[in-house]
């Protein structure tokens, strides 16, 4: 059933290119490109933050996004003012200002992970092999399962996204484990499969029909 929160923030965000949304955190993750920036979870929009731009979230009142009530905040996301989602110019301004932070963040773990390849403009190049990319939790079996279905290159999962991946390994006759739906999910997050939130896996069990 759509979101008629998340289709206002898609519209509002229009002027800063073409920016998607895709499931996750029980909500929805939002991309510039490759780039995630931000989220929407409960009727709320938070952006991702970075040293410089944490302090004028913090001087307006906001607070950092936290999906779970008993464990600390997600300090890396923050509730994007009132003030600021009524203002489009002052949301465009924010919105650059999160993809930058997200694309800061995403070039300090590739200088930290020497074995990703990438493109010129620094961004993971969606044409690698599957076979080649380095998920932990995906074995070589699990690899060329997805590319049994179709899901051959990076730009593949991210294009099919990891639910429907899965389902399609699974329709295929393959007994995948649940552990691969998480593991596909944290590549895309840059996460490692047993760091994947259980909000997210129960969303994503949710999603796959387990």
């Amino acid at each position: 059933m759509p979101d008629p929160y998340l289709e206002d923030v898609l519209e509002r965000l229009a002027p800063a290119g073409d920016v998607r949304a895709r499931a996750m955190f029980g909500g929805a993750g939002l991309y510039l490109g490759r780039v995630f920036f931000g989220l929407v979870s409960d009727g709320e929009l938070f952006f991702r933050v970075d040293d410089a731009s944490r302090g004028e979230y913090e001087r307006s009142g906001s607070r950092a996004f936290q999906p779970f009530p008993d464990k600390p905040p997600m300090g890396t996301y923050w509730r994007v003012p009132d003030r600021v989602q009524d203002d489009r110019t002052l949301l465009r301004a924010w919105t650059q200002r999160a993809v930058e932070a997200a694309r800061a963040r995403d070039a300090s773990k590739r200088k930290r992970t020497k074995s990703t390849r990438t493109l010129a403009s620094g961004e993971p190049d969606p044409t690698m092999s599957i076979l080649r990319m380095r998920i932990p939790g995906v074995g070589p079996a699990a690899r060329r399962w997805l590319r049994e279905v179709g899901v051959a290159t990076r730009g593949d999962l991210e294009r099919t996204g990891s639910v429907a991946a899965f389902r399609a390994v699974r329709a295929n006759g393959r007994r995948a484990s649940v552990n691969l739906l998480y593991a596909l999910e944290g590549a895309l997050l840059d996460l490692r499969w047993d760091r994947v939130p259980e909000v997210v896996r129960a969303n994503l069990r949710q999603r796959a029909g387990i």
